[in-house]
């Protein structure tokens, strides 16, 4: 968990600089909190200003369970902490952006949602991969 939550940062802060530099308007986890939030017909709470730290939230809650998958996976997973949790965080982009949130109506398919977005969100998840998979080993390592 902890690993998962502390690896969500920087993966927030390169959606931040690429929502930046411009390559798109709206951080992919805000906008599935949004299409969520209107799936369960609550839309009007996506207007609200303090819907920023709400989704924000999820976003960390959801890179800490993310995280519980990481510790059951990672005997099969390459053995440097880098490579292993970025091959993890490949894997956490594709079961997602690939199969659950275009299956649930809340994100769009990599080939829908566009190249640089894509790309993006593979960027953001392989430093939140790389980033959780040398947490871990490090807390791993400290007992």
């Amino acid at each position: 968990l902890i690993s998962g939550a502390l690896a969500t940062a920087p993966m927030t802060l390169v959606l931040a600089v690429s929502r930046w530099l411009g390559l798109f308007r709206t951080a992919p986890p805000e906008r599935i909190a949004k299409n969520a939030a209107a799936e369960a017909g609550l839309e009007e709470v996506t207007d609200d200003p303090e819907f920023g730290p709400i989704w924000l939230g999820l976003h960390v809650v959801f890179g800490a369970g993310s995280g519980l998958g990481f510790g059951l996976v990672r005997p099969f997973l390459p053995r440097s902490p880098v490579a292993g949790g970025a091959v993890y965080g490949l894997l956490v982009w594709a079961v997602n952006y690939v199969g659950l949130m275009p299956v649930l109506g809340l994100f769009p398919s990599p080939r829908q949602a566009g190249i640089r977005r894509t790309y993006v969100m593979i960027v953001a998840h392989i430093v939140y991969g790389a980033v959780m998979g040398v947490v871990f080993s490090a807390m791993r390592k400290r007992g």
